[in-house]
Protein backbone atom coordinates (compact mmCIF):
# COMPACT_ATOMS: atom_id res chain seq x y z
CA UNK A 1 0.00 0.00 0.00
CA UNK A 2 1.40 3.49 -0.84
CA UNK A 3 2.63 5.47 2.16
CA UNK A 4 -0.08 8.14 1.84
CA UNK A 5 -2.86 5.58 1.89
CA UNK A 6 -1.25 3.84 4.85
CA UNK A 7 -1.35 7.10 6.84
CA UNK A 8 -4.99 7.68 5.90
CA UNK A 9 -5.92 4.14 6.89
CA UNK A 10 -4.10 4.52 10.21
CA UNK A 11 -5.81 7.86 10.95
CA UNK A 12 -9.20 6.30 10.23
CA UNK A 13 -8.38 3.28 12.39
CA UNK A 14 -7.42 5.65 15.23
CA UNK A 15 -10.74 7.47 14.87
CA UNK A 16 -9.32 10.71 13.48
CA UNK A 17 -11.15 12.58 10.74
CA UNK A 18 -9.58 12.33 7.32
CA UNK A 19 -10.06 15.16 4.85
CA UNK A 20 -10.83 14.07 1.34
CA UNK A 21 -8.62 15.42 -1.41
CA UNK A 22 -11.12 14.35 -4.03
CA UNK A 23 -12.25 17.29 -6.11
CA UNK A 24 -10.07 19.62 -4.01
CA UNK A 25 -9.57 23.09 -5.43
CA UNK A 26 -6.21 24.43 -6.40
CA UNK A 27 -5.01 27.50 -4.51
CA UNK A 28 -5.39 29.57 -7.70
CA UNK A 29 -9.02 28.51 -8.17
CA UNK A 30 -9.75 29.16 -4.49
CA UNK A 31 -8.35 32.71 -4.83
CA UNK A 32 -10.46 33.31 -7.96
CA UNK A 33 -13.60 32.30 -6.09
CA UNK A 34 -12.64 34.52 -3.15
CA UNK A 35 -12.36 37.46 -5.55
CA UNK A 36 -15.85 36.77 -6.93
CA UNK A 37 -17.61 36.18 -3.62
CA UNK A 38 -15.68 36.11 -0.34
CA UNK A 39 -18.40 34.03 1.37
CA UNK A 40 -18.48 31.25 -1.26
CA UNK A 41 -16.96 28.76 1.17
CA UNK A 42 -17.83 29.58 4.77
CA UNK A 43 -15.67 28.15 7.51
CA UNK A 44 -18.69 26.69 9.29
CA UNK A 45 -18.97 22.91 9.52
CA UNK A 46 -21.07 21.15 6.91
CA UNK A 47 -23.63 20.14 9.55
CA UNK A 48 -24.17 23.79 10.46
CA UNK A 49 -24.57 24.75 6.80
CA UNK A 50 -27.13 21.97 6.30
CA UNK A 51 -29.07 23.13 9.36
CA UNK A 52 -29.06 26.70 8.04
CA UNK A 53 -30.36 25.48 4.69
CA UNK A 54 -33.19 23.57 6.38
CA UNK A 55 -34.13 26.63 8.44
CA UNK A 56 -34.27 28.74 5.26
CA UNK A 57 -36.49 26.15 3.56
CA UNK A 58 -38.76 26.08 6.60
CA UNK A 59 -39.04 29.88 6.71
CA UNK A 60 -39.81 30.07 2.98
CA UNK A 61 -42.52 27.42 3.31
CA UNK A 62 -43.98 29.20 6.34
CA UNK A 63 -44.03 32.53 4.48
CA UNK A 64 -45.79 30.90 1.51
CA UNK A 65 -48.36 29.25 3.81
CA UNK A 66 -49.04 32.56 5.57
CA UNK A 67 -49.54 34.27 2.20
CA UNK A 68 -51.97 31.53 1.14
CA UNK A 69 -53.88 31.90 4.42
CA UNK A 70 -54.05 35.69 4.09
CA UNK A 71 -55.30 35.40 0.51
CA UNK A 72 -57.99 32.91 1.56
CA UNK A 73 -59.20 35.24 4.34
CA UNK A 74 -59.63 38.27 2.05
CA UNK A 75 -63.27 38.88 1.10
CA UNK A 76 -64.01 38.48 -2.55
CA UNK A 77 -65.05 41.62 -4.40
CA UNK A 78 -68.72 41.84 -5.29
CA UNK A 79 -69.62 40.17 -8.55
CA UNK A 80 -70.21 42.46 -11.49
CA UNK A 81 -73.91 42.65 -12.30
CA UNK A 82 -73.55 44.39 -15.63
CA UNK A 83 -75.57 47.38 -14.37
CA UNK A 84 -74.09 50.86 -14.37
Amino acid sequence: MPAGLDVVAQRRADGFPVQSAARALSEERREQLENIAPSWCPAWPVEWQRALHLVRLHLEARKAAEADTAAAEEPEPPAATGRT
